[in-house]
């Protein structure tokens, strides 16, 4: 089977590498905005900025979440791509290999081997296509 890359671990690393410290930041920022609660110090400031931070915080969740989607879609893609390639790649060694039984039949006319050649050709230039798409993350 044709392994493509391992963006599934790529994902689950960026999951945990980003929202781990995102969720113990702000468990850590609201815990020192409840400790402050009891002091009489002006208040409108800091929540202002905590507010401007959460907005800030929530705009970047939603963009990492829709880059996720995005990601998720590019990989069944890229998957998709990978079975046809195999696909494909079994299909140029059925044709190799009954081109090689024509070639060892006596009976054999040499326009059946001139279109099976062909046949073999076209299929292989189909095929590295679609390894050179795939290549390419299309």
């Amino acid at each position: 089977m044709i392994h493509c890359c391992k963006l599934g671990n790529l994902l689950f690393r960026f999951m945990h590498g980003f929202f781990l410290p995102l969720f113990l930041f702000l468990s850590l920022l609201f815990a020192g905005a409840a400790a402050g609660a009891g002091e009489n110090s002006d208040v409108t400031a800091p929540n202002n900025q905590l507010e401007i931070l959460l907005d800030s915080l929530t705009s970047t969740i939603v963009s990492e979440r829709d880059e996720n989607a995005q990601l998720k879609g590019r990989l069944e893609q890229m998957q998709q791509s990978a079975k046809i390639l195999e696909t494909q790649i079994n299909v140029y060694k059925f044709q190799i290999s009954t081109f090689s039984n024509l070639l060892h039949q006596n009976a054999t006319s040499t326009e059946e081997l001139t279109k099976a050649r062909a046949d073999l050709q076209s299929t292989l230039q189909d095929t590295a296509a679609q390894a050179k798409n795939l290549d390419a993350g299309q």
